[in-house]
């Protein structure tokens, strides 16, 4: 819509400008008024077409206004529906990894090994 509303408006223009020269020129010589008549007419036709697009594209915009309008008035009561309440409430703690029970025997992690003689240390000379 909006590109025919910008053609016909450069056509209206163009129209515009012809029905003027050949008023002009229809002063000089008469049968220039039948060119006038077909300037005036394409003049007055591409404008009436230029405001029937626009007044389309209005009505488009608003339609599509409206539809957007609706939907977010519907998104918010249903978000101010799903909303809760803002008050404090405590964080659950979760649970441990592995809990522990009470009386079982927890096997160690790593075998250890005893030394029966430390080695001597190069760094200490005594």
């Amino acid at each position: 819509m909006i590109n025919t509303q910008r053609s016909f408006s450069v056509i209206f223009i163009l129209g515009l400008l012809g029905s003027v020269a050949s008023a002009v020129a229809a002063m000089a010589e008469n049968s220039w008024w039948f060119g006038f008549a077909a300037a005036l007419l394409l003049t007055l036709g591409s404008l009436f077409i230029q405001r029937a697009a626009a007044s389309q594209a209005a009505a488009i915009a608003s339609r599509l206004h409206r539809n957007r309008q609706q939907v977010r008035q519907s998104a918010a009561r249903t978000q101010s529906a799903r909303n809760k309440s803002r008050e404090w409430s405590p964080n659950p703690i979760p649970a441990p990894l592995a809990p522990k029970q009470s009386g079982e025997l927890v096997q160690p992690l790593a075998e250890v090994i005893e030394i029966d003689q430390p080695q001597r240390s190069l760094a200490a000379k005594e």
